[in-house]
């Protein structure tokens, strides 16, 4: 495990937005794909905007009706011969983290897994949406098998898979793209008998890992990506070896970060795309702004639903938080629950759209004064994040998250990850007492956007750990500038 120490270097926000390969990026390498296109041939990325990518927000109970009014409609061909193929592989009791997954769902897996409907399947999802509506062929395996991948995916977090494919591969550095279908990866290196002309490493957020309800079971250790996961290309490299291309995922819908690189490890550097607005000066101006106009345009899709569910939780504040509002505590209640993944993908990227279609200037404004607001009565603090990815820095640089990053006052917090550990001193960073979804139990330190911070140390698991770094002054000056 690499063990880095970062001390505050102060609040670097200029009121703008910065994009970053951020703490809680992760990275994916696709190696193993069911829908792959055929060999020797080449394609350009693009986000497929004939892709059927229906995410069933708000809706799954009515699409619940596929089961009386297209599985009879669509029970022919190859999706009748892979389901029926399908009844044995799904008769097993699902595991006991996984007990919202059905049948139906366990079916759907092992039906598209079985290789005998997948080709014509994901060639209708790329191309479908203009008959969606109307002579789509797959809803209802379409529903149950994107139903699975969410309700799997809630019980874990983000992935970092591998996919190698027969065909080229082509896109550009900074391309927003999507696979448009139901691409599989896996967690190994391998699996080379899908082809070696491109080789995308991936972080996927929105995927699922597949455990052993495949049609193979557990040999290919997949993890599915639904079709509306976006990605942002960072970096492509080609050699005499065959292409790579390496993918960060920065959240679902519309909002993606695909970032190449030749390795399982992420730069830390200033995070130059991410918003950081600390609404200096224009708080007031910003509120009313939030109030009036941004609340209502942004109040839909999983927003909405984080927002309504996370009323619950934002009630009255502690004596010494008393300008804390409601909106303050809801929004903390909100980002740590089911939307931080795409609030931070956003929060990551979107510099260049931050005054036009960012869609969360709502939750990054009160979560900011939040955190300002908690912030005067507390001085810094000693936190500590645990991560799976590994991430590199130098002594002495000078770098931020560029994202809302949870940190915490517990060592222990090993479900995170154990490839990097941060101890962390932020004097921007707020402890969020009992606010958060889950209460007290993680002891959650949020570090805002603009935090800039200074490497001190870096030692790896073999080496003799040092001394820890010198105290800072309340004001985030101290060693940092000085020393």
């Amino acid at each position: 495990m690499k063990r880095l120490y970062l001390i505050t270097g102060g609040a670097g926000g200029a009121g703008g937005a910065a994009l970053t390969v951020g703490l809680s990026v992760l990275i994916w390498w696709f190696v193993s794909d069911h829908s792959a296109p055929p060999p020797n041939t080449s394609y350009q990325l693009s986000t497929v905007p004939e892709a059927v990518d229906d995410m069933y927000e708000g809706c799954k109970g009515e699409m619940e009706k596929v089961n009386d009014k297209f599985f009879k409609k669509e029970f022919v061909g190859t999706f009748k011969e892979a389901w029926k193929h399908a009844e044995q592989c799904s008769n097993k009791q699902p595991n006991p983290e996984d007990k919202a997954l059905t049948k139906i769902h366990m079916q759907a897996i092992c039906a598209y897994t079985s290789n005998i409907t997948y080709d014509e399947f994901n060639k209708a999802v790329r191309t479908g949406k203009n008959i969606y509506g109307s002579s789509f062929k797959f809803h209802y395996l379409h529903f149950w098998l994107t139903t699975a991948i969410q309700t799997l995916n809630n019980n874990q977090r983000c992935h970092i898979t591998y996919r190698k494919t027969k065909s080229v591969f082509s896109g550009n550095v900074s391309d927003i793209i999507r696979f448009g279908s139901f691409a599989s990866s896996s967690f190994r290196t391998n699996l080379t008998k899908y082809g070696s002309e491109t080789c995308f490493q991936i972080e996927t957020c929105s995927g699922a890992y597949l455990k052993d309800y495949p049609d193979s079971g557990t040999d290919e250790e997949e993890v599915l990506i639904p079709p509306y996961e976006t990605f942002n290309i960072t970096q492509i490299i080609e050699e005499m070896d065959p292409s790579r291309l390496i993918l960060i995922t920065v959240g679902l819908v519309a909002v993606g970060f695909l970032q190449l690189v030749t390795s399982l490890s992420v730069p830390l550097d200033m995070a130059p795309q991410a918003v950081d607005d600390m609404y200096d000066g224009c708080s007031e101006k910003m509120e009313k702004k939030v109030n009036d106009v941004y609340f209502n345009k942004e109040n839909k899709k999983l927003f909405k639903v984080s927002w309504g569910q996370a009323k619950h939780c934002a009630n009255k504040p502690h004596p010494e938080d008393e300008a804390l509002s409601k909106n303050n505590m809801q929004a903390i209640c909100a980002y740590s629950n089911i939307i931080f993944k795409e609030f931070s993908a956003a929060v990551r990227t979107s510099k260049n759209f931050y005054g036009s279609s960012f869609p969360f200037h709502s939750l990054h404004f009160w979560l900011t004064t939040a955190i300002q607001i908690m912030k005067t009565k507390q001085g810094c603090h000693i936190t500590y994040r645990r991560t799976g990815i590994e991430f590199t820095g130098t002594v002495n640089s000078i770098i931020r998250f560029g994202m809302f990053a949870s940190s915490s006052k517990r060592k222990d917090l090993t479900q995170f990850g154990d490839e990097t550990c941060f101890e962390i001193e932020t004097c921007s960073g707020a402890y969020l007492k009992d606010y958060p979804v889950r209460g007290t139990d993680e002891e959650e330190v949020l570090i805002p956007p603009y935090e800039t911070f200074k490497i001190t140390q870096i030692y790896e698991d073999n080496d003799t750990p040092p001394p820890p770094p010198p105290p800072l002054d309340e004001d985030g000056t101290g060693p940092i500038m000085g020393d």
